[in-house]
């Protein structure tokens, strides 16, 4: 509580986000808050999973609570068949996505990161991926490398795809790369999920460029074709 407390006070804006979330989150998912509040609450047991494996590292690197919520909680309404994410660390994202899809009972994930066993380095004492358990790794595709390169070739061997998540680099070049190129490969609705949106306006621009319908939640942005 405390923490909250603390990031509030350095996001203000933040607590307008939080006060009226679920009537933003019906409007953006195209649900119910009776749906949404049913998934948030199922998503307390991978927020429970990840804690637990990571309360002793150090240095570990994790989504906060209020965005796994919405990431779990956008899988499971949107459904999709494949979806694509660029960032994976230790591997909270992936596992929470992919609970997310088990619940739906289908669905492929793939997932970019660099190879950090190539850094001598206390901040990667990780393997990457290492929070997704056997039992969910045959819907997911790790790809280690640099998503500048691997991902217009993942992009381009799937034809395309559902969702786009980012959780990489938060530079502005890096994350406006990302969503350009994914733009010709997302299905009907054209979503793109995004962490750490706050760090630059590449998805602002997005968003207007393409004419998108957005929503922003504690620094995580969901936005899908209008």
């Amino acid at each position: 509580m405390i923490s909250k407390i603390k990031i509030l006070l350095k996001n203000p804006g933040f607590l307008f986000q939080y006060s009226n979330r679920m009537k933003r989150l019906e409007k953006i998912l195209h649900s119910d808050q009776n749906t949404i509040k049913s998934y948030f609450d199922e998503s307390e047991v991978c927020w429970s999973y990840v804690e637990n494996k990571m309360k002793n590292i150090e240095n570990s690197v994790r989504i906060g609570h209020e965005r796994l919520q919405l990431l779990y909680t956008c899988v499971r309404i949107l459904k999709p068949k494949v979806m694509v994410e660029t960032g994976v660390a230790g591997g909270s994202t992936s596992f929470t996505i992919l609970s997310a899809m088990k619940k739906n009972g289908f669905g492929n994930l793939y997932s970019i990161d660099i190879d950090n066993s190539q850094y001598d380095n206390r901040e990667f004492n990780y393997k990457i991926g290492w929070l997704v358990p056997d039992n969910l790794r045959k819907n997911w595709t790790l790809i280690l490398g640099d998503s500048k390169k691997e991902l217009p070739l993942i992009l381009n061997s799937l034809k395309s795809i559902d969702i786009f998540f980012h959780d990489s680099d938060h530079s502005y070049e890096h994350m406006i790369f990302e969503f350009e190129s994914v733009w010709n490969y997302l299905s009907k609705q054209k979503v793109i999920l995004s962490d750490d949106i706050n760090k630059n306006i590449s998805f602002d621009e997005i968003v207007k460029k393409n004419k998108m319908t957005s929503e922003k939640f504690f620094g995580f942005g969901i936005c899908h074709k209008i």
